[in-house]
């Protein structure tokens, strides 16, 4: 007579064990679960557990994990349970990323541990909110592939500050910080040193940082609704605002509550984005929602980054909507927009700002500043200055990493 052999869906049957068997003693009890905030993800670890074969990790978006795995049971990552819960994880790791998140959200979790028959156990649970923590006036910005920038950044929310005792801040308060070299002078800091002052992690912002800022603000929208430009939308013969640019007044100016972006300009209804005003208003959103002042217009700022001075130059000096970024001679990733701009090519020019790129000193600086006859931009770059050379419409910004 033929010989049957039955097996269980926990791999347990008449004596043949896959992994363990039914009524094996219970994985221990997993405690503490860690996570670690990352851009639009959370890390997971826990340690491993006496008696385990593998471990579940389970998210809730609303509230506490209320669910419970069925003995028995194989689960797989991906796989919703509950009806509201979500498998993260499942196997014989103790670490596990949750990515696709949304920042500044809160997730709750639970770890089971189980044994080689897949029996639960339930473990530590944990909240956690994706994303990094920024200092105090410093605003958080997304990794740009596209532009170099591989990892989560903060940026100063305002152009950097003298407190009163040769300390650069960021703060609303005060006029920036300006006629100060980018390199050490002598026996004065530049404006790399600056930053680096402030602490471990603090750094002038790079070139490439800044265009991770500015591609945020060109492309940041909401709705469908683009943030930055003129009407709500690229289309058109419009542009993103580019701040205190028009010489009046004639000077530099300090910032204001994020509810008076035309503050100091004399264009009371520079926030109205249908208004002619609209093109002086200094304030532009990021990508996560949050306000950032005289990021173009204002002062120029140098940022941390070194050209080659004298020829061959980067490229053709001219607005940046008309750049040929496919000439071989520029470089869109260190200068350029994400989207093509070349049919604005008359008025505000997008309201992108003008590359000097045809020129040369080995210092970069952006944004454009208060007394620029050209229209400046986000995307403002001039590359004739020096790397101790001093000017008054000429500040920075720190970034920390």
């Amino acid at each position: 007579m033929g010989v049957f052999l039955l097996l269980s869906t926990s791999g347990c049957g008449l004596g043949l064990c896959i992994g363990g068997c039914i009524g094996q003693a219970a994985a221990s009890v997993v405690s503490p679960l860690h996570l670690d905030p990352q851009w639009e993800a959370l890390n997971a670890s826990w340690q491993s557990a006496a008696g385990s074969y593998g471990y579940l990790l389970v998210r809730h978006p609303d509230s506490e994990v209320h669910w419970d795995p069925v003995d028995g049971e194989v689960y797989s990552a991906g796989q919703a349970v509950g009806s509201t819960h979500l498998v993260v994880y499942s196997g014989s790791w103790t670490t596990a990323a949750d990515t696709a998140l949304t920042n500044g959200a809160t997730y709750h979790y639970q770890v089971f541990s189980y044994n080689g028959a897949y029996q639960y156990t339930a473990g530590a649970t944990a909240s956690g909110v994706p994303g990094i923590t920024c200092p105090t006036n410093y605003l958080a910005v997304g990794p740009n592939a596209d532009v170099g920038v591989v990892e989560a950044f903060c940026v100063a929310k305002y152009e950097m500050k003298d407190d009163g005792s040769s300390n650069a801040v960021s703060q609303m308060a005060g006029l920036p910080w300006a006629s100060i070299s980018r390199d050490d002078n002598g026996g004065t800091p530049g404006t790399i040193t600056r930053c680096r002052n402030i602490g471990p992690g603090f750094d002038l912002i790079s070139n490439a940082q800044w265009q991770a800022v500015a591609r945020e603000i060109e492309t940041a929208e909401s709705a469908g609704v683009q943030l930055n430009w003129s009407n709500g939308s690229t289309a058109g013969a419009n542009g993103i605002n580019h701040g205190h640019s028009d010489f009046a007044p004639f000077g530099l100016l300090a910032a204001s509550t994020d509810g008076d972006p035309c503050f100091g300009t004399g264009n009371a209804n520079c926030a109205n984005n249908a208004h002619a005003h609209f093109t002086q208003k200094r304030t532009h959103v990021l990508s996560s929602g949050e306000t950032i002042w005289d990021i173009a217009g204002n002062a120029w700022e140098s940022v941390k980054g070194d050209i080659a001075a004298g020829p061959p130059f980067e490229g053709v000096s001219g607005y940046i909507s008309q750049q040929p970024w496919t000439s071989g001679l520029n470089h869109p990733e260190m200068w350029g927009p994400f989207g093509s701009y070349v049919s604005k090519n008359s008025g505000e020019y997008g309201g992108l700002g003008y590359g000097w790129l045809g020129i040369s000193g080995g210092v970069i600086i952006r944004g454009g500043g208060y007394a620029t006859a050209i229209p400046v931009g986000v995307f403002q770059v001039d590359l004739g200055l020096g790397p101790l050379t001093t000017d008054p419409t000429t500040g920075f910004r720190c970034a920390y990493n």
